[in-house]
C-alpha cells in the first residue's frame, strides 16, 4: 500500500555522515550514478535537493552516519511480549531522553535494541521537509547488520567485525555476536593517498577493537572473524599486517557480487556508500526512527490516507453487496416471469385440448349422470323393517311401542310403556320387573343388537333423581313409560 511495504518500487537511498551526503538511486527512473555532496558543498546539496524535490513520489529512506548517534543491546528479565515491550521503551526513554528520534525492538525473548540519533543536524534539514509516508530514517550501521552474517556466514557463531570506509563519514566498523548486532564505532581517516597509511589506521583500528570487546566476553582474540571493504591497493597493504588472523577481505565490487545486487560503480576511492545503500534498500529498515513531531505528522497522514481507503472500500463492499442482492432479485423476478409464461402456455395448450375434447366429453358427462342415477336406484338402503319386526316379536302383548326414533346406522330409540296384559304392578318393584322382562325379550329377538335401558319411569339409576313429572302416584303404573337404545352390535 506505501512504498516501503514495496520493496521492488523506486525509491531512493541518502546517506547522511559528517563528511557529506550521497543519493542513491534505486530502481529510479531517468537517474544513474550516485550524486555525493560533501559537507561544505552548497551546490551539490542543492543538487541533490533539487533531485528529490523532482519525484516527491519516490520513496526515500535515510541512513544516518553520523558520529552523534548510538545503538545499544539491552538485557530484559523474563517477561511476556507486552511487557517485554513496555519494560523496552520504559528503558529507551530513561536511556535516550534528550535525543532527536529514538526508538527500540526487541531482538529475543531476553534482550533488545535501543537506538537513537541525538541531534538532529543535518538529518533534520532533509527529513522534515518530506511528506510523513514516503519518508523513513534509519542507523546505518544498525539497519547493515545483517550484511555481516551474509558476507561471513560462519559468523552466525561467535564474534566479527566489519569494517568498511565511507565517502560520508569515514572508517565504520559493525561488530555483531552470533549474528545479531552489538554495537558500532566509528574511526575518522583523513584523505591520504598513501595505501600503507590507510592500512595501518585499519590494523590499529582493529587491534583497539580487540580490547574494546574483552569487555564485552571476547577472550580469544582469534575466535574474532573480520571482513575488510576497501580499495584494492589498501587491501593488499593490510594484508601483511594482519598475518595473524584469516581476515576476509574484499573491495565493494566483490562484496557486491557475493551479496548478488548490481553493479556498485567502478572500484575508485574503495568507498561503500553506494553498496550499503543498495544493500538496504533490498532489505527494509529494521528500526525505523522518527522525531516526535514527525511521528505526529505520520499517524495524521496514515489516519487520512487509510480513512479515505477504508470508506472507499466499505464503499466498494456495500455496492458489490448490493449488486449481489439486486441480481438476486433480478434473478428471481426472470425466474418469476419465466414460470409465469409456463403456466400460461400450460394453460393455453389445456384450453386447446379442452376444446378439442368437447365433442367427446359431452357424451361421456350424460354417461356418468347415467350411472349415478342407476347408482342411487340399485343401492340396496338400510331400512328399519328388519328391526321393527323383531322388536314387534320381542313386545309380545305386554308393552307397547310409543316412540320409535330410528337412525341411518341402524339404531334406534325407543320409547315403551306397559300394556294391561302384563303382570300386575301394584308398586315400584313389580313394574321394574316388568320393564326388565319385556328388555330381555327384545334383547333376545334381536340378537344382532345391543339394547340398554337409558330411563326407567322412575328414579332406579345412580344418577337418577325422584320426580312427579307424571302426575299422581296413583296413576304412574297406567302412564309410566321406559326409553330404551338400540345399536347394532360392533362386528
Amino acid at each position: 500500500m506505501f512504498g516501503f511495504l514495496n520493496l521492488n518500487r523506486p525509491r531512493f537511498t541518502l546517506i547522511i555522515g559528517d563528511d557529506g551526503v550521497m543519493l542513491v538511486p534505486v530502481r529510479v527512473t531517468g537517474m544513474g550514478e550516485a550524486v555525493f555532496a560533501g559537507a561544505r558543498d552548497a551546490a551539490g546539496r542543492q543538487a541533490v535537493q533539487a533531485i528529490l524535490a523532482q519525484q516527491p513520489q519516490v520513496p526515500l529512506t535515510i541512513l544516518a552516519n553520523v558520529t552523534a548517534q548510538d545503538a545499544r543491546v539491552e538485557d530484559l528479565p523474563p517477561l511476556n511480549v507486552l511487557d517485554r515491550g513496555k519494560l523496552a521503551r520504559r528503558r529507551l526513554r530513561q536511556a535516550f531522553a534528550d535525543s532527536y528520534a529514538a526508538g527500540c525492538r526487541l531482538t529475543g525473548r531476553r534482550s533488545a535494541v535501543l537506538a537513537a540519533l541525538h541531534q538532529g543536524g543535518a538529518v533534520a534539514g532533509w527529513l522534515e521537509p518530506r511528506a510523513p509516508l514516503t519518508t523513513n530514517l534509519g542507523l546505518l550501521p544498525l539497519e547493515s547488520a545483517t550484511m555481516v552474517t551474509r558476507l561471513m556466514p560462519e559468523a552466525r557463531h561467535g564474534w566479527a567485525v566489519l569494517l568498511a570506509r565511507f565517502a560520508t563519514g569515514g572508517l565504520r566498523q559493525i561488530v555483531t555476536q552470533d549474528g545479531r548486532f552489538v554495537f558500532s564505532r566509528p574511526t575518522p581517516v583523513p584523505v591520504h593517498d598513501d595505501p600503507r597509511h590507510q592500512a595501518a589506521i585499519i590494523a590499529d583500528t582493529i587491534k583497539a577493537s580487540l580490547g574494546y570487546l574483552s569487555r564485552f566476553g571476547l577472550n580469544d582474540s582469534a575466535a574474532l572473524r573480520i571482513g575488510v571493504i576497501m580499495d584494492a591497493a589498501t587491501l593488499a597493504a593490510l594484508r601483511d599486517k594482519l598475518t595473524g588472523s584469516a581476515p576476509l577481505l574484499l573491495t565493494p565490487q566483490q562484496a557486491a557480487v557475493a551479496l548478488g545486487q548490481n553493479d556498485v560503480g567502478e572500484d575508485t576511492d574503495g568507498t561503500s556508500d553506494i553498496l550499503f545503500a543498495t544493500y538496504v534498500a533490498g532489505q527494509g529498515i529494521v528500526l525505523p526512527l522518527l522525531p516526535p513531531a514527525l511521528h505526529q505528522r505520520r499517524r495524521t497522514a496514515w489516519m487520512a490516507y487509510g480513512g479515505m481507503r477504508v470508506a472507499a472500500g466499505l464503499m466498494v463492499i456495500a455496492l458489490a453487496l448490493t449488486g449481489w442482492d439486486g441480481s438476486r432479485l433480478g434473478y428471481q423476478l426472470y425466474a418469476n416471469a419465466r414460470d409465469a409464461r409456463a403456466v400460461a402456455t400450460m394453460k393455453q395448450t389445456f384450453l386447446a385440448e379442452q376444446q378439442a375434447t368437447a365433442p367427446d366429453a359431452k357424451p361421456l358427462a350424460r354417461l356418468r349422470a347415467a350411472l349415478e342415477r342407476q347408482r342411487l336406484f340399485t343401492e340396496t338402503p338400510v331400512l328399519p323393517w328388519a328391526m321393527v319386526t323383531q322388536l314387534a316379536t320381542g313386545l309380545g302383548d305386554a308393552a307397547r311401542l310409543v316412540k320409535y326414533d330410528w337412525h341411518a346406522d341402524d339404531s334406534a330409540k325407543i320409547t315403551l310403556r306397559l300394556t294391561d296384559h302384563a303382570p300386575d304392578v301394584k308398586d315400584r318393584d313389580a313394574m321394574l320387573d316388568a320393564f326388565k322382562k319385556v328388555t330381555n325379550a327384545i334383547a333376545d329377538a334381536l340378537p344382532d343388537y345391543v339394547v340398554e335401558v337409558t330411563r326407567y319411569p322412575f328414579p332406579a339409576l345412580p344418577q337418577e333423581t325422584l320426580t312427579n313429572a307424571g302426575g299422581e302416584a296413583t296413576a304412574a303404573p297406567d302412564t309410566a313409560t321406559a326409553d330404551l337404545v338400540i345399536r347394532r352390535k360392533a362386528p
